[in-house]
């Protein structure tokens, strides 16, 4: 777990993991980027407090977790956002695909105030959408 409050910056290049089993990633404020590589939490919390978790080319996944966007910004560039039965939610933020992909196979897509945004991308989902004003 990175502590609450923390900053945490981290670039991964080419085809990285970055994997949290069940326990909390967190960039509040920070960045992060993976290009080609994987980011990945099964049944933990991927979380931006107003910071980015980015992917070029990769995949930012949870199974049963959640990727929440508070204030900031869940980016796929040609990737993928999926979360697997678990729940992409933003309050305020912005969940992006770039020509990329948000899917849920049988969670939730949650926006409260927040942008969900697809320039050439497309949104998959077995679940739910919510969006509020």
């Amino acid at each position: 777990m990175i502590q609450e409050g923390s900053s945490y910056s981290s670039k991964m290049e080419h085809g990285g993991i970055l994997n949290t089993h069940g326990g909390i990633l967190n960039a509040r404020g920070g960045i992060l980027n993976t290009r080609g590589g994987i980011i990945y939490t099964r049944g933990g919390i991927l979380n931006t407090h107003g910071g980015i978790i980015n992917t070029h080319g990769g995949i930012i996944y949870t199974h049963g977790g959640i990727l929440n966007a508070h204030g900031g910004i869940l980016n796929a560039h040609a990737g993928i956002l999926n979360a697997h039965g678990g729940i992409l939610y933003t309050h305020g933020g912005i969940l992006n695909a770039h020509g990329g992909i948000l899917n849920t196979r049988g969670g939730t897509i949650y926006t409260h105030g927040g942008i969900i945004y697809t320039h050439g991308g497309f949104i998959y989902t077995h679940g739910r959408i919510y969006i509020y004003p």
